[in-house]
C-alpha cells in the first residue's frame, strides 16, 4: 500500500465521511481503528490509541456535520468541491479540490481547517487557497425571504390579487 503523508490521510478522511454525507448515507465505518500495515490510512498510531492526523480529522469533520443538514455537495469544472451545510446558527461552506491548488474568494466570519485552526475573517472576506484538505467557511444565516399571502388582510381582492381597501372602492 502507498504511504500517504498525514495530511492526505487527515484529508481522505474528511472527504470520504462529507461525501458520504452529501449522498444521505447516515451511518459510515472506518474499517478499522486499529494500526494496520495493510491500509494506506491509519486513524491511530502503532500504539493503539494516539490518534493520527486522520483521526483527529475524524473528530474536526464530525463536528462540522453535527447538527447541520447537507443541503448540497457539488464539483465544479475545476474539480473544486463546495458542500453547503444548513446548521439552525449558521450557513457552513467545505471546500476542496483534490486534483488541484485553486484560489477563490469567499464570504464569511470564520475560516476552519482541519487540523484544527481556525482564522476570524474580521472583513467578513478570505482569499482563499483550496487544495486537497478541506477547509470550512462559516456564515450567518441568509433571512428568510418574506412568502406573499395569498390570503387579503383586509378589504376584497383586487383583480391583481392585491388586497383593497372597502375605502378604495
Amino acid at each position: 500500500m502507498p504511504n500517504l503523508s498525514g495530511w492526505l490521510q487527515a484529508a481522505q478522511v474528511a472527504r470520504t465521511y462529507l461525501l458520504f454525507a452529501a449522498a444521505g448515507v447516515r451511518r459510515v465505518y472506518w474499517y478499522a481503528w486499529v494500526r494496520l500495515d495493510f491500509v494506506n490510512t491509519n486513524v491511530v498510531a502503532a500504539d493503539g490509541a494516539t490518534l493520527t492526523s486522520a483521526g483527529r480529522a475524524f473528530g474536526i469533520v464530525r463536528s462540522w456535520l453535527k447538527g447541520a443538514r447537507v443541503q448540497s455537495c457539488d464539483q465544479d469544472a475545476l474539480g473544486t468541491y463546495e458542500c453547503v451545510l444548513i446548521h439552525p446558527k449558521e450557513v457552513r461552506r467545505v471546500y476542496w479540490n483534490p486534483i488541484r491548488t485553486v484560489t477563490d474568494v469567499q464570504t464569511g466570519s470564520r475560516l476552519d481547517r482541519l487540523d484544527g485552526s481556525h482564522q476570524t475573517l474580521p472583513n467578513g472576506w478570505v482569499q482563499l487557497r483550496i487544495g486537497s484538505s478541506p477547509v470550512l467557511v462559516r456564515s450567518k444565516p441568509e433571512p428568510p425571504s418574506p412568502q406573499p399571502s395569498s390570503v387579503p388582510v383586509s378589504g376584497t381582492p383586487s383583480a391583481a390579487g392585491v388586497a383593497t381597501s372597502p375605502s378604495a372602492r
